[in-house]
């Protein structure tokens, strides 16, 4: 789970003025408090947070903090356009392939060709021999988003279509 805003901040040094955001009341940011440097946005700037550590519950509450001392005038912390995105992981045996899988039939039959790990195998035992491998990874790689090629259509048909129009405007313009 991510928390991405827009911020425009311009404080001084950590030690000064702390900007803090909190997740469950733990700090997941804050800005440098090495003494000696401020931090002076000069543009409103994309900022994206980790909250997944604390989100594991499912629930988060986020809190922004600006403590200050009374020295210094600086801007202060300004935030706008705040979102906490969520998105699921990976997981094998959902039926859908996704990041580093190979593929996902949704069972555990690891006689099938997918096993239930998510890695191609040999399914059926068909002997080791050759032949009937094009190279291809998954159960069937017709499937669109899966691996394969198609060769469907004769090549230079497309182009054939628009020679063909591209003469048959120039010749109506000829006995215009």
């Amino acid at each position: 789970m991510r928390l991405q805003y827009r911020r425009w901040l311009r404080v001084e040094q950590g030690l000064a003025d702390r900007a803090t955001i909190y997740a469950d009341g733990d700090p997941v940011w804050s800005n440098l408090a090495d003494g000696q440097t401020h931090h002076l946005d000069a543009e409103w700037r994309f900022h994206d947070v980790d909250l997944t550590a604390a989100a594991a519950d499912g629930t988060v509450q986020v809190t922004f903090e600006l403590d200050t001392d009374s020295d210094g005038t600086f801007g202060g912390w300004t935030i706008d356009d705040v979102c906490i995105v969520g998105y699921n992981l990976p997981a094998c045996g959902n039926g859908v392939v996704e990041a580093g899988e190979a593929c996902d039939d949704g069972n555990a039959d690891d006689a099938d060709g997918c096993r239930s790990d998510c890695t191609v195998g040999h399914g059926g035992g068909d002997g080791g021999g050759g032949g009937g491998d094009d190279g291809a990874t998954g159960p069937d790689p017709t499937v669109v988003g899966g691996c394969g090629c198609n060769g469907g259509g004769a090549p230079g048909g497309a182009w054939l279509a628009v020679v063909g129009y591209a003469l048959a405007r120039r010749r109506r313009r000829a006995s215009a």
